[in-house]
C-alpha cells in the first residue's frame, strides 16, 4: 500500500519559512497517525517524495480494505494548524496482496503502485484494489 498524496500542496502565498514549518507539522500529524494504526508486526516505510508502503503480514484483502479505510478517514480528518493556516491533508492508496500466487514482493509493490496512481489519477482521497489481473476495483472517500 502507498499512501499520503499532495503532502506538498500548500498556498503558494505562502513564504518559505511558513511552508516548512506547516510540512513540518504535516509531516508529524502524519507520523503520528501512522503510528498509532500499525500493529506490533506491521511494516511501515517511505518509498520516496511523498509515498509510503505500509506491509500488514497475516491479513487478507478485506481486513487491509478496513485498515485502509480507518487510516485514510484519520488522516482527512486531522487537521494541521500553523499561524493562522488550517490545512488538511487527503490519503490515496493502492492496495496489492502478497500471496503464494504473486510472482515476488517487487511485483506486488508494482501492483500497488500503479493502483496508487489510478487512484490519484480518480480524484485522491480513495483506496483502490489491484488484483493483479483486472482492472482495480476502487473504494472513494464519503
Amino acid at each position: 500500500m502507498r499512501t499520503l498524496s499532495n503532502f506538498a500542496g500548500l498556498p503558494s502565498s505562502l513564504t518559505s519559512s511558513k511552508t516548512i514549518g506547516i510540512a513540518r507539522k504535516k509531516s508529524r500529524e502524519f507520523g503520528r497517525i501512522i503510528r498509532d494504526s500499525l500493529r506490533r508486526f506491521d511494516v511501515f516505510g517511505r518509498q520516496g517524495g511523498d509515498e509510503f508502503a505500509i506491509l500488514l503480514p497475516d491479513t487478507d484483502q478485506g481486513g487491509a480494505m478496513r485498515y485502509c479505510e480507518r487510516l485514510r478517514a484519520g488522516i482527512s480528518a486531522a487537521v494541521v494548524r500553523f499561524n493562522g493556516v488550517q490545512l488538511q491533508m487527503t490519503a490515496s492508496m493502492g492496495l496489492a496482496l502478497l500471496t503464494q500466487d504473486t510472482v515476488s514482493a517487487d511485483e506486488a509493490i508494482s501492483q500497488a503502485d500503479r493502483a496508487l496512481y489510478d487512484s490519484k489519477a480518480r480524484g485522491r482521497n480513495r483506496i483502490t484494489v489491484a488484483d493483479g489481473t483486472a482492472a482495480p476495483a476502487e473504494m472513494a472517500a464519503p
